[in-house]
């Protein structure tokens, strides 16, 4: 039996942060994503979330999640590139999104 298609039902304002939208999925919170990211993934409301979509939007999720991170860091104290990307990795984020993260956070 297959399961039935999620469809995404809100993308939503983040209070917590400007610039980002909370995507919705039957109801119930998903992801967080940068605003231009969820149109880049193709989210829109009432959209099929398949996983083509799913796997584009859970790298930019992974992207932003990892830039969050570089800015927390950043606000205590400078680092050394190589220093803050080997940080990232070690907890856990995926390393092609920290290279993007550091890339975004230089410019």
């Amino acid at each position: 039996m297959t399961a039935p298609p999620r469809r995404i039902t809100a993308l939503e304002p983040d209070p917590r942060r400007p610039g980002a939208v909370r995507v919705l999925v039957d109801g119930k919170p998903w992801c967080p994503l940068a605003l231009e990211d969820a149109g880049q993934a193709g989210l829109a409301v009432g959209e099929e979330l398949d996983p083509e979509r799913a796997a584009r939007a859970g790298a930019a999720a992974d992207a932003e999640s990892a830039y969050r991170a570089v800015l927390r860091a950043l606000e205590r104290r400078a680092f050394a590139t190589a220093d803050l990307r080997r940080r990232l990795v070690r907890r856990g984020h995926p390393p092609q999104a920290v290279d993007q993260a550091l890339a975004r956070a230089q410019v």
